[in-house]
């Protein structure tokens, strides 16, 4: 199975809000956004899924291109934007980012395609087509998936590794371990550290590091059972310690 494959028979808005702990990424991803957006930005999404946060940007008085390499999916965000003129939609495979983008952006949010780039020499040129297009003093939102929470992800869906699956895990050999995941055919897990490294090397300054829903997807039976008020001070509490290195755990915004 390929990535395409996979996402066309793959439903993003509701993984999204199906369930609390998984709004959880939503709202701490939000007020991110929110926070380091300015007015008159230039805006660039990579890999948008079917627009959830091209939804939430399409107001700002910005400039917005949204692009995802899916078709059904570009189509689904040209739906939610189609009376915003500030708004530019269309299909792109980041690994042709340069051949079609030329202009300049304040911002840009690649959160999802990087982890789906196995190859080393992939994701860096990635890395060296956002910084052409990046504007001086720009911003880039990266997110990843990290190594140690999809261990124990797995492990909740009873998905156990044999000793030599966990060997190739150790070793980020992902590809060995297609047939036991197919998702792993396009994905590549990171640690924290890891992530930093590669994106230092590229040319990037770290300036935050943090999980966007940190270890609760673990708990969503838990959480799913709590009233409003509850949630609302889970996820307020949770945005107090979502930068702590120790807790940094499945899709971490970089």
């Amino acid at each position: 199975m390929g990535i395409e494959e996979h996402y066309n028979n793959y439903d993003e808005d509701n993984r999204m809000f199906s369930a609390k702990a998984r709004k959880i990424e939503y709202l701490v991803t939000k007020d991110i956004l929110l926070d380091i957006i300015k007015e008159n930005n230039k805006v660039l999404e990579l890999g948008a899924g079917e627009g959830i946060y091209t939804n939430l940007l399409k107001d700002l008085n910005i400039k917005l291109t949204s692009t995802d390499l899916i078709e059904k999916y570009v189509e689904k965000i040209r739906n939610k934007v189609i009376s915003n003129s500030n708004v530019t939609v269309f299909q792109l495979d980041v690994r042709n980012l340069k051949k079609n983008i030329e202009e300049k952006f304040n911002v840009i949010l690649c959160m999802g395609p990087y982890t789906h780039l196995q190859n080393l020499s992939e994701r860096k040129k990635l890395s060296s087509d956002i910084i052409s297009i990046l504007d001086y003093d720009g911003i880039v939102i990266f997110t990843y998936i990290n190594k140690y929470f999809a261990h124990s992800l797995y492990l909740k869906y009873n998905m156990i590794f044999s000793k030599d699956q966990y060997t190739d895990f150790h070793n980020s050999n992902f590809k060995a371990l297609a047939d036991f995941d197919k998702f792993l055919d396009f994905t590549y897990y990171f640690t924290p550290e890891e992530i930093e490294s590669e994106l230092i090397s590229s040319g990037f300054e770290i300036i935050d590091h943090l999980g966007s829903d940190g270890f609760y997807n673990l708990m969503k039976d838990n959480i799913e059972s709590m009233n409003d008020e509850q949630f609302s001070n889970l996820v307020s509490y949770y945005k107090l310690f979502c930068r702590e290195k120790s807790i940094l755990g499945l899709r971490v915004t970089v």
